[in-house]
């Protein structure tokens, strides 16, 4: 689940494959996307306009226009598994994506375009917070080891 900040609004993901938007004043469901091929895992919104992400068990992350429901891009990393967590990194242009390879890829949203592969040594990759303050973007990775891995993208070598 994940609060779409420019509206008093949520987005879902589900087993079935499909991502719901929600209002969260009526409750009243508003859209019903379809794209990914069996479970979504992961829901993130995007901070700046009405849309979101979804990622799922197909290896793909999609990008959704939450005014039309439609998708816009798809983060296509089949080498990935599952895509398990998701976080957009604070200024709404990149997205990292945690996967049961145990890689985070961080994503540029505009361009669609693969930034930066970050191995956590630490198995599936199950959670993923960004710091919105200091240090700006610091990546925190839970792994299937039990273990919270912490990252600055902004420093490493990509």
């Amino acid at each position: 689940i994940a609060y779409v900040p420019t509206n008093l609004r949520f987005v879902t993901a589900h087993g079935c494959g499909r991502v719901r938007y929600w209002d969260a004043r009526s409750g009243t469901l508003l859209m019903t996307m379809h794209g990914h091929v069996g479970p979504v895992n992961a829901v993130a919104a995007l901070p700046n306009r009405q849309g979101a992400i979804s990622g799922g068990d197909d290896g793909m992350a999609r990008l959704w226009d939450l005014k039309s429901g439609k998708q816009q891009k798809l983060f296509y990393q089949p080498y990935g598994g599952p895509v398990l967590s998701l976080a957009v990194i604070p200024g709404g242009i990149k997205v990292a994506v945690g996967s049961s390879d145990g890689f985070v890829r961080i994503w540029n949203i505009r361009s669609g375009e693969l930034e930066c592969e970050l191995n956590t040594y630490g198995g599936a990759v199950r959670g993923l917070a960004v710091n919105p303050s200091n240090p700006l973007g610091q990546l925190l990775a839970a792994g299937a080891d039990g273990y919270v891995h912490v990252f600055n993208p902004h420093h490493q070598d990509h």
